[in-house]
C-alpha cells in the first residue's frame, strides 16, 4: 500500500469516528432526556459556546464543558453513558479509572487505530 492510500484510509477512519462519536452522542441524549431537550442542549452549546454538533469531535473539552455548564453534577452521568455506549459499540469493554472524558475519547482513538492498523 502506498503512503497516499494509507493517509487516505486513516483520513478515512478518522472521519468514521467522529460521524459515530457525534451519533453516538446524539443518541445517548436523546435516550436520557429526549428529543426537545437534546434540542435545547445543542442551541445552549451553539449560543454559548459557538459549538455546532459536528464540531464535537474536534473540540470534545469544548463539549465537556458544555455539559458541566449545563448540567452541572448531572454531566458525569451523561458522559459515562456516552463512553459507555461508543465503547460497545466498537466491542470494547469501558473499564472506568479515574479519569476524565477526554481521555476515554482519546483512548478509544488509540485503540481504534491500534486494530485498524492490523
Amino acid at each position: 500500500m502506498n503512503k497516499m492510500s494509507n493517509l487516505r484510509e486513516i483520513r478515512a477512519k478518522r472521519e468514521e469516528l467522529s460521524e459515530f462519536l457525534v451519533k453516538t452522542i446524539d443518541c445517548s441524549l436523546k435516550e436520557i432526556f429526549g428529543e426537545r431537550a437534546v434540542s435545547i442542549i445543542y442551541d445552549y452549546m451553539e449560543k454559548r459556546l459557538s459549538l455546532r454538533r459536528e464540531e464535537i469531535p474536534e473540540r470534545i473539552e469544548d463539549f465537556r464543558e458544555g455539559l458541566k455548564e449545563f448540567l452541572s453534577t448531572g454531566a458525569y452521568v451523561v458522559e459515562k453513558a456516552i463512553l459507555k455506549k461508543l465503547y460497545k459499540n466498537y466491542g470494547l469493554d469501558f473499564k472506568e479509572e479515574d479519569q476524565g472524558f477526554e481521555y476515554y475519547i482519546r483512548e478509544l482513538k488509540r485503540k481504534i487505530r491500534k486494530e485498524t492498523k492490523r
